[in-house]
């Protein structure tokens, strides 16, 4: 709804980016509403829930695989042609901080997870580099959205005493620098990682 108050196009597209056929649907889609995509951000990802490492199971274990990584490297295999047969393009992938900190509680298979998609994101920004597109990854802090679930026994309140600039991080702390990754001023950025957590 903000996007059309600014008289820009804009479609919206509802898959299960964990399921491969729906991909392979919501790609198809894509291209015919849209066309070619030069930019991409890979912004799928759930905890699921919170759990200690004993109490995990092979089933959570393989959904946090296929939400968390399976998600991004699945879009990025389709869409990276899309950029190499234009010559340019910008892979931006969103991680998080629990994967260089390793303090999310009881969060071992999502801290995983967000693991994986930094070494991704390294590696096809090695590979791609030569035909004009970059790769790079964004890692939040503890951001307020629907997506936060609140470890028991702690709320945002107590979170902030620990955050330097002393508040949680919103949507619009992540949006500018993602918003510059896909531009031409960001060309010579790639294989990053950007932490975006308050000082935290």
């Amino acid at each position: 709804k903000e996007i059309k108050k600014t008289k820009e196009e804009v479609f919206s597209f509802k898959a299960n980016l964990a399921n491969l056929e729906e991909t392979k649907q919501f790609v198809e889609e894509v291209h015919q509403k849209i066309g070619p995509i030069d930019i991409l951000v890979n912004n799928v990802g759930t905890a699921i829930k919170r759990t200690p490492f004993l109490d995990t199971n092979e089933e959570l274990w393989h959904t946090a695989f296929n939400v968390n990584v399976m998600s991004t490297v699945r879009c990025t295999k389709y869409f990276l042609p899309d950029m190499i047969e234009k010559g340019w393009g910008r892979i931006i992938n969103i991680s998080s901080i629990s994967a260089k900190t390793v303090r999310a509680a009881n969060s071992s298979h999502y801290v995983t997870m967000k693991g994986a998609i930094d070494s991704f994101t390294k590696s096809i920004a090695y590979e791609v580099s030569s035909h004009g597109i970059t790769a790079n990854t964004v890692s939040p802090g503890i951001i307020n959205t629907p997506f936060q679930v609140k470890t028991p026994g702690r709320s945002f309140g107590e979170i902030e005493k620990v955050i330097p600039v002393g508040r949680v991080g919103t949507p619009d702390d992540i949006a500018p620098l993602v918003a510059f990754l896909a531009t031409e001023d960001a060309s010579y950025i790639t294989g990053e990682d950007y932490i975006v957590a308050g000082g935290g």
